[in-house]
Order: C-alpha cells, then sequence, then structure tokens
C-alpha cells in the first residue's frame, strides 16, 4: 500500500530525473565535434550515469544508456556503438562497484569517476583512430578527463539535490 501512495512522487521525481538527463544530452550535444575531429568535447552525460548507477540504479536501465550512446554515436558521426558501449561500461562499472563506493567519501567516488573517464577517453581515443585508419592527436584525452572531472562536481550536486527530495518525500 505504500508503494500506491509513494506512486506520484516517485514517478515525478523519475520525471524530473529524466528532464535533467535529456538537458544534459542537448548541452552535450552542442558540443558533439563534427566530421570525427578530434575537438574538446564537453561531456555531461557520463558523469550522470556513473552518479545514478551509484545511487539509485534501478533509475537507468542499460537499455536506455545504450540507446542514448546510439544517439550520440549518430549524432556525432562517430562508429556505431561507440559512445552506446562507452555509455554502457560506465553504468555496468557503477553497478558494479556500488557496493564499495557508496560507503565512501565523495573524493573516492571523484578518483574513481576520474580513472573510469580516462579509461573511456582512452577506448574513445583507440575507436575513432582505428574507424579513420589514422592517429588522432592523444592530447584530447587529458583534456577531456580534466573536464569530466570538474564538471563531476556539478553534475552529483545536480542530482544529489533530486535523489534527496524523493527520499524526503519517502520518509513522510
Amino acid at each position: 500500500m505504500d508503494d500506491i501512495k509513494r506512486f506520484p512522487s516517485n514517478w515525478i521525481r523519475n520525471g524530473i530525473a529524466y528532464l535533467v538527463i535529456f538537458v544534459l544530452f542537448c548541452f552535450e550535444a552542442a558540443f558533439l565535434p563534427y566530421a570525427l575531429s578530434s575537438e574538446v568535447k564537453l561531456s555531461l552525460i557520463p558523469a550522470a550515469i556513473f552518479y545514478i548507477g551509484l545511487s539509485n540504479p534501478g533509475l537507468l536501465p542499460f537499455l536506455v544508456v545504450f540507446a542514448l550512446g546510439l544517439v550520440t554515436d549518430f549524432m556525432s558521426d562517430a562508429p556505431a556503438g561507440l559512445h552506446a558501449l562507452y555509455y554502457y561500461l560506465i553504468l555496468l562499472i557503477a553497478h558494479w562497484q556500488r557496493r564499495y563506493l557508496s560507503g565512501q567519501t565523495f573524493f573516492v567516488s571523484w578518483l574513481a569517476y576520474g580513472f573510469i573517464v580516462l579509461t573511456g577517453q582512452i577506448l574513445l581515443w583507440i575507436g575513432y583512430s582505428l574507424y579513420l585508419f589514422t592517429w588522432l592527436r592523444g592530447l584530447f584525452i587529458l583534456e577531456n578527463t580534466l573536464y569530466g572531472l570538474f564538471i563531476f562536481p556539478l553534475v552529483v550536486l545536480l542530482f544529489h539535490m533530486i535523489l534527496k527530495y524523493q527520499v524526503e518525500q519517502d520518509s513522510l
């Protein structure tokens, strides 16, 4: 019976979270590189996927994350499945490390996210290079990783406020 009472607040909370993910995706789409160039790309979606995967794993299903990656691939002229695999791996690692990282401080989660973003950027660089049959400049790996690290606290704060609101509503 409690679930029925909580349904509207959960539905609203999930709707707000999905709306924020959509806005982050639209903002990220404005920074997508064109014609497979190695421009710096401000990446917000991986931070959202990682945090939601840690704090509320049922909110983002794997299929939604994979579809979001495919849309990113098609919008950026990337090889089909490259970003989809990247987003899928971020969510998979977040689910896998959830038990360990949920009891740690924010700094430990931030370091884990930094390692995941760095590894993911290297994999994206390899994927783009193999697709183009040429080595792209590797400096954008460091640039994108640093941008991801600086953006992570802002994305975490945003989603923490949304998810905290739901916890306060559930306790009523």
